[in-house]
């Protein structure tokens, strides 16, 4: 544990940076960071990682290298533009030896700001009110990647120097699947002894996730038969709203009997209704059929998502639900002669864990209840998430944690600056300790 002493200063330096933390935050807001938009707030964080005196990786995304990835995930913006201009940017701080490391994730893309006017506060203008800071990537995860790059900052600022090494990566795309982002970033070699992606959540500074769920992607498409008149036709959007029907029944089974204890206690815990209180989910997302208002539609085609916990395996989750549209199907007399067609595609998530007992875990837990003040519970996230990709693929077990955010993705997006302040706190004395460190010498 760290010396009471050197707490303190960690302590005392990171208040000190209070400003700095806000205003950093806020200036990231400020800068959009859309799909494909994704250069100038990078431009921001490789100036800020420079001024602090860490060593700068910035890369371009290998197309031609991510693909040959099992869970690559393909963005048709990325497929037609590739990543010239849009870098992940990497800060590492070289340790003096002796130490663990350490890598901390954030990512600086955002979901579209979309139609400003059921904003009440600027979606791009960082604006400060009762103690919140509104904006799109407030929470997700511009907050997250300032906590990151300044509790480092705070340990050097405290008169430290760390013995492990710790990397500070600002990555693209997590919003669409991270194949450019967090993968490139593994596969450009980085990992560690441990990691923390600081993140905002709806619970606050006492949730720790240590679970991501799996997703995949699916579309299901029905023929119909076109007719000199509609009644002597078959129409196929009416067939596929039978698959539609079947799916919804098969998810609502699923949430009744698919159960995972730490996804269920972080929507508890974020006081949400029992009913949607979910280890899994089924979403029919997207429905096109049809080509003329006078036609008989011949094609329809539905597209799906389905999470999955980690006890549940990709290829036995497709066969559940692949069984369920047949049977849908042999029960009718159309589509049993002209059965669905099936396709999974996009995203294809592995579900990921890390044991709660791991001493990064441990450590984490007793920083959040010694400086929060609360008591800390872990819990999961039953969707894909960029944290699986260094436990999995690195093997360098990651914990998500951060402050409290709100409306994460929606209108008036924000992270309580309190929290904020608080949870760069507990990263920068998590760092330190997990490290190692030693005092600058007086010269």
């Amino acid at each position: 544990m760290i010396e009471n002493e050197i707490k303190e200063r960690i302590l005392k330096a990171v208040e000190e940076k209070r400003e700095e933390l806000i205003e950093f935050t806020r200036n990231l807001v400020k800068v959009r960071s859309e799909l494909g938009e994704e250069g100038a707030a990078q431009k921001a964080v490789e100036k800020k990682l420079r001024d602090i005196g860490l060593e700068i990786d910035v890369f371009e995304a290998d197309l031609a290298q991510i693909r040959k990835h099992p869970e690559y995930t393909p963005v048709e913006y990325s497929e037609k533009h590739g990543y010239k201009g849009r870098p992940n940017v990497v800060g590492k701080l070289k340790g003096v030896g002796g130490g663990r490391s350490m890598i901390l994730t954030t990512h600086v893309d955002t979901v579209p700001v979309g139609p400003k006017d059921p904003w009440k506060h600027d979606p791009l203008g960082g604006e400060v009110d009762d103690g919140k800071l509104y904006g799109r990537g407030a929470a997700c995860d511009k907050s997250g990647l300032a906590l990151s790059i300044l509790a480092v900052d705070s340990i050097l600022a405290a008169g430290l120097r760390l013995k492990g090494d710790v990397t500070v990566a600002s990555t693209i795309e997590d919003e669409v699947g991270g194949s450019g982002g967090i993968l490139a970033f593994i596969l450009r070699g980085y990992k560690a002894d441990g990691a923390l992606l600081p993140h905002p959540n709806l619970v606050g500074l006492g949730c720790m996730l240590l679970s991501s769920g799996g997703m995949l992607f699916f579309k299901v498409k029905v023929r119909g038969r076109n007719g000199e008149f509609p009644q002597g036709g078959v129409n196929a959007i009416t067939e596929l709203m039978k698959i539609y029907q079947a799916l919804i029944g098969l998810d609502e089974y699923r949430g009744r009997t698919v159960r995972y204890e730490p996804y269920e206690r972080f929507f508890s815990a974020a006081g949400w209704p029992p009913a949607a209180v979910r280890s899994t989910n089924i979403i029919p997302a997207i429905v096109s059929g049809g080509s003329d208002p006078i036609q008989v539609p011949t094609t329809c085609e539905l597209q799906c998502s389905i999470s999955f916990p980690p006890y549940e395996k990709a290829e036995a989750v497709k066969k559940i639900v692949e069984e369920h549209i047949k049977k849908a199907a042999d029960s009718d007399h159309w589509l049993s002669e002209n059965p669905p067609e099936i396709e999974w595609f996009g995203v294809k998530a592995t579900p990921s864990v890390v044991d709660s007992n791991h001493p990064l875990a441990k450590m984490t837990q007793h920083y959040i209840e010694e400086i929060a003040g609360v008591k800390p519970f872990i819990g999961g996230i039953p969707m894909h998430c960029d944290f699986r990709y260094p436990a999995i693929y690195a093997n360098t077990p990651q914990i998500m944690f951060g402050p409290f955010g709100d409306r994460l993705h929606g209108v008036d997006e924000y992270v309580d600056i309190e929290s904020l302040v608080t949870a760069t706190k507990i990263t920068a004395l998590i760092i330190a300790d997990w490290c190692g460190y030693e005092r600058v010498p007086v010269s």
